[in-house]
């Protein structure tokens, strides 16, 4: 209704005290799907100050509620529904009804007609009206999967680092298109702050559905997701998608490991190779207040996971227990595949945990 005018809500005042406000048991819900104007033009606004008892921010869905919104599919198709699209109801409705997930991407999303081909367009639109500078953002974290500081966006961008850069990283954030984050043992105004694209739905397509736009609105060629799900370049892609999918439920992860009841500050862990230290990234460590530092390793395969990955694990384990050098530290693997025999007997990792565990 509002369709970007900001006089509406200045207009509403005026009804809301002379009218609506004086009839008991009226509450008035103001909601929109554009963040930065819900944000900018309505909770801030001076209309509406000290008006507002309470602003709800719907996030996506977790495992649980896109169940619940799949009846009928198996953990592993709700798995690789969210991984792919992101727990958006609008995406989830649209493929509930294929005959499975896979066959209803294809059909969305690689036919000319499917309503994900063109949804890409109708986002930047319909949020961000033509502005040009928040699709050179989002298609600039597109190609760089494990993020990037502000100043390495600004420079492979080409985008002013000046204010409007702030402004609309915080819109994309607003929106839930991007998320930031700092190394948990950091205040959030570090100047280690790096941005990444989250939205499951913008990462497939500007990796998949952009290159191949010109076969799909032809219709030259068919069965391209069943190619495209065969190749090397999807198996990574879904490597960190499925970082992203831990990432989104580490509520469940403390559950799960038991420390729920405990205080403590989660994200990732990241350090540039010093003189006397190598670099380091983790994407998902907790920090407890029970001493405790949980290194969360995540691995997304189709065979199953051996010896092999304790080097890997070990030396990222070294240097964090260097830094932190007073605590306990804790290793846990979440895989997509079960672990080897020889992996579990080992008892290198205090616990294995599958993406199923998250429902």
């Amino acid at each position: 209704m509002a369709n970007y005018r900001n006089e509406i809500v200045s207009e509403l005042k005026p009804v809301w005290d002379l009218r609506i406000s004086g009839i008991d048991g009226i509450t008035l819900i103001l909601c929109g799907s554009i963040a930065s104007f819900m944000k900018n033009k309505v909770v801030k606004s001076n209309a509406f100050f000290g008006r507002t008892d309470l602003v709800i921010h719907l996030k996506n869905f977790l495992l649980p509620d896109t169940k619940a919104m799949l009846k009928g599919k198996g953990k592993i198709e709700i798995i690789e529904a969210q991984m792919l699209l992101g727990g958006i109801p609008q995406y989830l409705d649209l493929i509930r009804e294929k005959p499975s997930i896979r066959i209803g991407i294809e059909q969305l999303a690689f036919t000319e007609t499917g309503y994900l081909v063109d949804e890409y367009e109708r986002i930047f639109l319909s949020h961000f009206g033509r502005n040009p500078e928040y699709e050179k953002i989002v298609r600039v974290l597109a190609r760089h999967p494990y993020g990037l500081f502000r100043q390495q966006i600004s420079e492979i961008g080409g985008i002013d680092l000046g204010g409007g850069l702030t402004s609309h990283l915080r819109n994309l954030e607003s929106a839930g298109f991007i998320s930031s984050a700092t190394p948990f043992h950091k205040g959030h105004n570090s100047r280690l702050l790096k941005y990444f694209l989250s939205d499951a739905y913008l990462r497939f397509y500007l990796m998949f559905i952009r290159p191949n736009l010109k076969k799909i609105k032809t219709g030259v060629q068919t069965d391209l997701f069943a190619k495209i799900a065969q190749s090397g370049a999807f198996r990574g892609w879904m490597g960190r998608s499925f970082e992203y999918l831990c990432i989104e439920h580490t509520a469940r992860i403390s559950e799960l490991l038991g420390f729920s009841g405990i205080e403590f500050s989660f994200g990732p862990y990241f350090n540039a190779p010093g003189k006397d230290s190598p670099g380091v990234q983790t994407d998902l460590l907790f920090d407890r207040q029970d001493n405790v530092i949980t290194l969360c390793e995540m691995k997304y395969t189709l065979s199953p996971i051996g010896m092999d990955i304790i080097e890997e694990v070990e030396r990222k384990a070294e240097i964090i227990n260097n830094k932190f050098k007073k605590k306990t530290s804790q290793k846990v693997l979440i895989a997509s595949s079960k672990p080897t025999r020889d992996l579990v007997s080992c008892g290198f990792f205090y616990r294995i945990i599958k993406p199923e565990e998250f429902f």
